[in-house]
């Protein structure tokens, strides 16, 4: 209730009060390939770059930066991203050594996709890494409440939207693991895990935006085919 719940939450500690199994209330929502959440301020150095083992989720959250300063508008090649990265490394953003673990095909694949062409295709209307704030009933957040009447100011981070013809298209990166050999109850656990995340993100964005979100996506760069 009141007395136990702060009026200030992030959507990190919130996000399994929307969490639901019924996997056809996320008809418009898609898993393919991605990687992490990237929290800290995007011109911060992160501090795994200090260590000489980097561990797979370094690797994706770096993977992760990588996308975040991708030129969306140039034809996306192995060669570009290669300029790209090393520009990070020249820039002191990220090490060279950290550099060096990136599978840039992969990177590259995606950006081929139908999904990274869609952002291509609309990137005059991407935007990255934006910080938002918002107020939520408490009620629907949660159980028992004793004010009725409260609201709890929700705060966060969306990887990335971009606006398309019917609405936004609404992203997000993870760097979760899913099994190869169970692939499908993988991504189906993956949705049932975020996306009460993403209906928190998708009612920010409906309540800033001029237009309204008709499409999620979650993207793991540890399933090899796109899930809905």
């Amino acid at each position: 209730d009141s007395t136990t719940t702060t009026a200030y939450q992030a959507v990190s500690e919130i996000k399994h009060r929307f969490s639901d199994p019924n996997l056809k209330e996320l008809e418009n929502t898609e898993l393919i390939k991605a990687t992490n959440r990237y929290l800290q301020p995007i011109e911060a150095r992160p501090d795994f770059e200090k260590e000489i083992h980097y561990s797979a989720a370094d690797i994706g959250t770096v993977t992760h930066l990588i996308l975040q300063r991708h030129d969306f508008t140039q034809t996306p090649s192995l060669d570009q991203l290669t300029a790209e990265i090393s520009g990070l490394v020249a820039d002191q953003i990220i090490d060279q050594r950290l550099a060096e673990q990136v599978n840039l095909p992969n990177i590259t694949n995606f950006l081929l996709s139908d999904f990274g062409q869609s952002i291509t295709a609309h990137a005059t209307t991407l935007e990255r890494e934006v910080s938002f704030s918002t107020l939520v009933p408490a009620t629907e957040l949660f159980d028992n409440f004793a004010d009725q009447s409260s609201k709890i100011l929700i705060h966060g981070t969306i990887d990335g939207y971009f606006k398309s013809e019917k609405g936004i298209i609404l992203f997000d990166y993870k760097t979760d693991h899913i099994d190869q050999k169970n692939e499908v109850e993988g991504l189906k656990q993956l949705v049932s895990k975020y996306q009460g995340q993403l209906r928190l993100y998708e009612m920010a964005l409906n309540e800033f935006s001029d237009q309204k979100v008709v499409a999620k996506y979650i993207h793991t760069w540890s399933s090899l085919r796109p899930s809905v």
